[in-house]
């Protein structure tokens, strides 16, 4: 090893040890070439730069609005309420406010519990994302008492970094993407979300709802907003012209010869009727029924969970150490579905994980 990797590997060595140093929560003694170099920052904490790569797929995936992400909390002095919480199936329960809107937002963007080591570069997600950035910056906040997620060592001091500081270093992320796309020059984490957001919209054929969503805003604000106008219009007109489709079709239905009626070819008619009833919108149930009416007869089966403390222990637990892949799927889903709940449901999810972390289950 050269003399400046070995002098790297002591700086590193030495700020590890005398951590509360790095931190800024005691003195560094006046030593020469003891330098808390950004080599030395990159090994220790989570950086600026990596904390925006981060923000770009969490905003990407979950909608979330960037200025709520940059302020994220892990818990309160209050009460200790988890803003950022771990839960038994990998997941990441992520609570951000709204102050604009005088509400918060959970969001459960899902995850296993595979290494975060062993996560091949294309697959990570949002869910890998939070367990990174709460794992590197863990022992930052244990010294220096913040609560704040997004712990970076900065040229001044170890904090929160500002709004600012984590868009200037997502528009030099941005110049070497916008290398190989030029279009991404004008791109910026506001534009990500929005972009999303009228993609949602255009690919479920303006679901509003589901736009609404991913969003986290109310359906008035989402098209008010984030919908351009004419896109709106566009879709409304596909589906009043699918819908006069499907009454034309249905007022000749009787007629000996119907496609003569509509003024098509037999072929031709068979063909715009099923592109028709297919419509997602306009029919795609009527059109199952109409050719193969005996599957539709077929019960879905429906899984029910009781919730109860008992049975959300239990669930919490199989999810750990259960071995059938169906059942521990269903536990999972109803494990999901009760974070998202209620307040009450919350206080029995959290009450079950202390629990079972108190008598060393899990």
């Amino acid at each position: 090893m050269n003399k400046a990797g070995l002098r790297l590997e002591n700086l590193i060595a030495y700020f590890d040890h005398f951590y509360d140093q790095f931190t800024g929560q005691q003195k560094r003694p006046k030593l020469t070439g003891l330098a808390l170099t950004e080599e030395v920052k990159a090994h220790l904490s989570l950086t600026v730069e990596v904390a925006s790569a981060m923000q770009i797929i969490i905003v990407e995936e979950l909608g979330i609005n960037p200025y709520s992400l940059y302020k994220v909390k892990v818990y309160t002095d209050n009460r200790g309420h988890e803003f950022v919480k771990i839960t038994n199936s990998g997941s990441v329960r992520l609570k951000t406010s709204k102050p604009r809107a005088r509400r918060s937002r959970t969001v459960v963007p899902s995850g296993t519990l595979q290494n975060l080591s062993s996560i091949e570069e294309e697959k990570i997600n949002a869910a890998d994302c939070l367990k990174m950035a709460l794992e590197m910056t863990e022992r930052g906040r244990e010294s220096t008492k913040f609560k704040d997620l997004w712990l970076c060592s900065t040229k001044s001091s170890f904090e929160r970094p500002s709004p600012e500081s984590f868009q200037n270093a997502f528009n030099k992320i941005r110049g070497v993407a916008a290398v190989e796309s030029p279009a991404l020059k004008l791109a910026t984490l506001k534009k990500i979300r929005t972009t999303k957001a009228i993609w949602i919209y255009l690919t479920s054929n303006g679901d509003s709802l589901k736009t609404a969503s991913y969003l986290g805003n109310s359906v008035k604000t989402t098209l008010h907003r984030y919908i351009p106008p004419y896109l709106t219009e566009l879709v409304y007109r596909v589906k009043i012209r699918s819908f006069q489709n499907i009454l034309l079709y249905m007022s000749v239905a009787h007629e000996q010869d119907n496609a003569k009626y509509a003024g098509l070819t037999s072929q031709q008619y068979e063909l715009e009727l099923k592109k028709a009833f297919t419509n997602p919108d306009m029919g795609g149930r009527l059109y199952e029924t109409l050719i193969s009416p005996q599957d539709c007869k077929e019960d879905e089966l429906t899984i029910y969970f009781c919730v109860s403390l008992t049975n959300i222990i239990l669930a919490l637990r199989y999810l750990k150490v259960g071995k059938e892949e169906n059942l521990k799927s269903y536990c999972k889903t109803a494990i999901e579905k009760i974070a998202e709940g209620p307040v009450i449901m919350k206080q029995l999810l959290r009450q079950a994980e202390r629990k079972l972390n108190s008598s060393g289950d899990i």
